[in-house]
C-alpha cells in the first residue's frame, strides 16, 4: 500500500464548463449570467428574481477560484491536498425553482463536474448534484451520473423547500442513494430563523449550524437511518452542533417517547454512530475534541473552499496533533472519505 493521498471532502465550484452552458443556453431553463453594477459577473438560478436591479447582488460570483480548476488545483497543492471532493456552490442548489428546469441544471452541473474530474483525474472526483425537490428526478439524475461518470458521493441541501429531510417523499432518494453505495454529504443552504439571524453574518455564524443539526437529529430521530442501514451520511462544518450535544439527545431518547415516533426504534448510540463529520471547526482544540468525542474513523478532512469561511489550512494542524496516532492522522487526512467512496487505500 503506497501513501495515502491527502483528501479534501468538502470544497465548492462553479464549473467552468456548467457557465459556458448557460451562457449557451440563453436563459431558456432559467439560468442566466448577468453583470453587477462592480462590474463582476455573477450566476442566477430559477429560484431567484431577475427583475432586481444590478446593485442587488443575487447571484454568485463568477470568479477564478470558483471555475478555474487549473488555478484551483495550484491553490490545493499549496494547501498540500491532494484529491479534492468537489460539489457546487450551495446557493446553486436551486430547490425553489420548477423541477423540470432544476433537472437541467442539475445536469449542466454534472457534466461540469465531470469535466474537471476528466481534465485532473488524479485530483478531482465529483459529488453530484441532484434536483430534490423532485424525488424521483433527483433519483434519476443520481443513477446516470453514478452510472457514467462514477461518482462515489452526492451533496444535498440540509432542508427541501423548508421540508426537514426526514420526509416520507424523500424516500425515493435515499433508496437510491443506499443502492448506488454513494456518500451523502448534507450542507447548510436557507436555514430557519433568518428574521433574528439578519445581523452580524449570524444567517452563517450561528444559522447554518443550527441547519446542520436539525438535519442530524432528522435523520436519527426521523428513521432515516433505521430505514437505510448502509446509508454513509457526512454532516458539513464539523456536524454544526450535533457532536456537542450528543449526550442531550442521547438522554431524550431514553425520556421521551417523541423520539421514537417516526419509527427510530434502536438505540441512539446505534443511529449517531452511523454519522460522519468533516473538520470545519476552525479551532484546533475544538477538533480534538470531534475526534476524540465521535472517533477518528469518523471525522473526514474538508476545507469549504473557496469560501471565505473555508480553511484549507488544517493540514499541518491535523498532521501536528499530539496523542493522535499517525493512523488516526491517516484516516481523517484522506482514509477514511477514499473507503467511503470506495476508492483504493
Amino acid at each position: 500500500m503506497g501513501t495515502i493521498p491527502i483528501v479534501d471532502i468538502h470544497t465548492h465550484t462553479i464549473p467552468q464548463s456548467f457557465v459556458d452552458e448557460v451562457r449557451r443556453d440563453s436563459g431558456r431553463h432559467g439560468y442566466s449570467i448577468r453583470r453587477r453594477a462592480n462590474g463582476l459577473e455573477e450566476l442566477i438560478t430559477p429560484d431567484w428574481p431577475t427583475d432586481a436591479p444590478p446593485e442587488k447582488d443575487l447571484g454568485q460570483e463568477v470568479v477564478q477560484k470558483r471555475t478555474d480548476e487549473a488555478f484551483r488545483q495550484r491553490e490545493m497543492r499549496a494547501a498540500r491536498i491532494d484529491v479534492s471532493v468537489e460539489g457546487i456552490l450551495p446557493p446553486l442548489m436551486s430547490y425553489g425553482g420548477d423541477p423540470t428546469q432544476a433537472e437541467w441544471g442539475a445536469r449542466a452541473i454534472n457534466d461540469g463536474l465531470a469535466a474537471n474530474c476528466a481534465a485532473f483525474p488524479q485530483n478531482v472526483h465529483g459529488m453530484a448534484h441532484v434536483p430534490l425537490q423532485s424525488p424521483e428526478l433527483a433519483a434519476k439524475e443520481l443513477t446516470r451520473v453514478v452510472e457514467r461518470y462514477g461518482f462515489r458521493a452526492v451533496q444535498i441541501g440540509a432542508n427541501v423547500r423548508g421540508e426537514n429531510l426526514d420526509v416520507r417523499e424523500l424516500d425515493p432518494f435515499w433508496d437510491a442513494a443506499q443502492s448506488l453505495g454513494v456518500l451523502v454529504f448534507v450542507h447548510p443552504e436557507h436555514p430557519s430563523g433568518l428574521l433574528r439571524l439578519r445581523k452580524y453574518w449570524l444567517v452563517n455564524l450561528v444559522g447554518n449550524p443550527l441547519e446542520t443539526t436539525i438535519a442530524g437529529a432528522c435523520l436519527i430521530f426521523g428513521g432515516v437511518l433505521e430505514r437505510y442501514p448502509r446509508l454513509n451520511v457526512c454532516l458539513a462544518h464539523a456536524g454544526g452542533y450535533t457532536p456537542w450535544i450528543q449526550g442531550r439527545w442521547r438522554h431524550g431518547a431514553e425520556v421521551r417517547p417523541e423520539t421514537k415516533e417516526r419509527g427510530a426504534t434502536g438505540g441512539f448510540d446505534q443511529y449517531f454512530r452511523r454519522l460522519y463529520f468533516d473538520t470545519v471547526i476552525h479551532d484546533p482544540r475544538t477538533l480534538r475534541f470531534l475526534i476524540d468525542s465521535v472517533g477518528s474513523d469518523r471525522v473526514l478532512h474538508g476545507t469549504d473552499y473557496a469560501a471565505d469561511m473555508g480553511d484549507w489550512t488544517q493540514v499541518p494542524t491535523i498532521r501536528g496533533m499530539a496523542g493522535l496516532s499517525e493512523s488516526d492522522k491517516t484516516d481523517v487526512l484522506g482514509a477514511n472519505a477514499l473507503r467511503l467512496m470506495g476508492r483504493a487505500v
